[in-house]
C-alpha cells in the first residue's frame, strides 16, 4: 500500500503478490547459480524474504481480516505468503530454504498456520537486557517466544545485535563475554 522502499510495506493479501514474488525469487536463484558456477563456489541455499524495517503495514480490509483470523498477528500474513512460495520452491529447488524475520510486529506467533518445513524463522529479541544472559530475570517473554516459534518452525534461528554504546557506533562493545556461553547453550538446547 505504501510503495516507498524504506518507509513502505507491501499489501501481503494482494492476489498478484505470490506470483510476482515467485518470478523474482526464481530470477535471483538462477542468477546466483550462474554466478556461483562461474566463480566455482557453492550457490546460496537460503533466500530471505522479510518485511521492511518499519511499522507501515497494510491496513486494507483484506489484510485486516486475515490478521484477525490468525490471532491479530502480523506474522500470519507474512507466513501465508511464504508458505505459497515454499511449496513452489520444493518443486523448483528442493534443497533450498526461505528464511524470514520474526521481528517487532512479526514477533507475535500467529494462530491457525502450519509452516512448510523449508521455512526458517529468525527470531529477534527486541526487548532483551543487553547486560544479562538469556536465563536472567526479565528475559521470560523472549524465552516464551523461542518456545512458541520453535513449536511451529522446522528450523529456528536468532537475530542478535552487536551493540556499541555511543552515537557513532564505534564505542565500547557490551560485555557479553560474561553470558555468551549461557546464551549459546540455551539456543543449542
Amino acid at each position: 500500500r505504501n510503495p516507498h522502499y524504506l518507509r513502505g510495506q507491501l499489501c501481503l493479501s494482494h492476489p498478484d503478490l505470490p506470483g510476482i514474488f515467485w518470478e523474482k525469487l526464481q530470477q535471483y536463484i538462477l542468477a546466483d547459480e550462474k554466478k556461483a558456477a562461474e566463480q566455482g563456489v557453492p550457490a546460496p541455499y537460503i533466500y530471505d524474504i522479510s518485511h521492511n524495517d518499519n511499522n507501515s503495514f497494510c491496513s486494507c480490509d483484506n489484510c485486516t481480516e486475515i490478521r484477525k483470523k490468525h490471532g491479530d498477528a502480523e506474522a500470519g500474513l507474512q507466513l501465508l505468503l511464504l508458505n505459497k512460495l515454499a511449496k513452489q520452491l520444493k518443486v523448483f529447488r528442493p534443497k533450498l530454504k526461505i528464511s524470514t524475520l520474526a521481528y517487532f510486529q512479526t514477533e507475535k506467533l500467529p494462530t491457525g498456520i502450519e509452516l512448510e518445513d523449508n521455512i526458517l524463522i529468525r527470531l529477534c529479541n527486541t526487548s532483551n537486557n543487553y547486560a544479562a544472559g538469556i536465563s536472567s530475570y526479565g528475559e521470560e517473554p523472549y524465552r516464551e517466544r523461542i518456545k512458541n516459534w520453535g513449536s511451529l518452525a522446522a528450523a529456528l534461528g536468532t537475530w542478535d545485535y552487536g551493540v556499541t554504546f555511543n552515537r557513532r557506533g564505534k564505542g565500547l562493545p557490551y560485555p557479553s563475554e560474561f553470558f555468551l556461553q549461557e546464551t549459546i547453550q540455551y539456543y543449542r538446547d
